[in-house]
């Protein structure tokens, strides 16, 4: 007994022993072994968003609904402007605040696989909570217990829906917040949901020039170079866009003629 209680012993200072580089090496011989594993899952999924992103066809429509604990308090609309292969087109007609906005959005194939396998390097690197199938990606962020007040807390959690049902960018449109309250007992108190729910909607005709479009910015999902000997563009989850009136360098208002 004492003899298997010391080789246990040793067995642990070995583990504690290791060298701050050894650690990482086997960090990164693990996140290796995943990539491998999953290459076929998230290889699935970025032909699956691509070819069904090229599929779109102008006009095609995406109703979202924001709900707060499940009563419905804001409808927004997506619409496909325009389909120029390898690029695509999006209109984002958004309701905020009882204020409207029309995002026009310009994705292309290499953009949206990118960003898939990017998802993929972080659910292997184990720097974000990602679940997976061939069919959906899911991204659960944990948002950090903090003081209201004196008498008060809140904790939650935000979870991102990703399908193949289109680029894995609007997975930003397709999430849950939920927010709980606690005492200082961190005992709950009260929990509220804030969801955007996304929904097929009959094809709806919008105007022939974008000028006809009232409060309008062009977007695009922003990104980092990648540092060799890396090849894939680095995004942020949740995927960031770069925003302006009049265009950006990647995005040339006209295209959508």
């Amino acid at each position: 007994m004492t003899l298997l209680s010391g080789a246990c012993e040793k067995q642990i200072q070995k583990g504690d022993e290791l060298t701050q580089q050894e650690r990482d090496y086997l960090r990164q011989r693990a996140a290796q072994k995943c990539i491998e594993q999953t290459n076929d899952t998230y290889k699935t999924y970025e032909r699956a968003t691509n070819d069904t992103m090229l599929g779109f066809e102008r006009n095609q429509t995406w109703k979202i609904e924001y709900k707060k604990d499940n009563v419905v308090v804001e409808t927004s609309y997506l619409y496909v402007w325009k389909v120029s292969p390898p690029d695509v087109y999006f209109r984002l007609r958004q309701t905020e605040n009882g204020t409207t906005t029309n995002k026009f959005y310009k994705f292309n194939t290499l953009s949206n696989m990118d960003m898939v396998r990017n998802l993929q390097k972080k659910r292997c690197a184990k720097s974000m909570d990602i679940s997976d199938s061939g069919s959906s990606i899911n991204v659960r962020i944990e948002d950090p217990r903090v003081r209201i007040d004196d008498e008060t807390l809140n904790e939650g959690e935000m979870d991102y829906r990703l399908t193949t049902a289109y680029p894995p960018f609007f997975g930003n449109l397709n999430r849950k917040k939920t927010l709980r309250t606690l005492d200082n007992d961190e005992k709950v108190t009260k929990t509220e949901t804030f969801e955007y729910v996304f929904s097929t909607n009959a094809v709806t005709t919008q105007p022939i020039s974008y000028t006809d479009v009232a409060n309008r910015t062009f977007c695009v999902p922003t990104f980092t170079s990648p540092i060799p000997p890396e090849t894939l563009n680095v995004y942020d989850f949740p995927f960031k866009e770069s925003c302006s009136l009049t265009g950006t360098p990647e995005f040339d208002p006209t295209e959508l003629n």
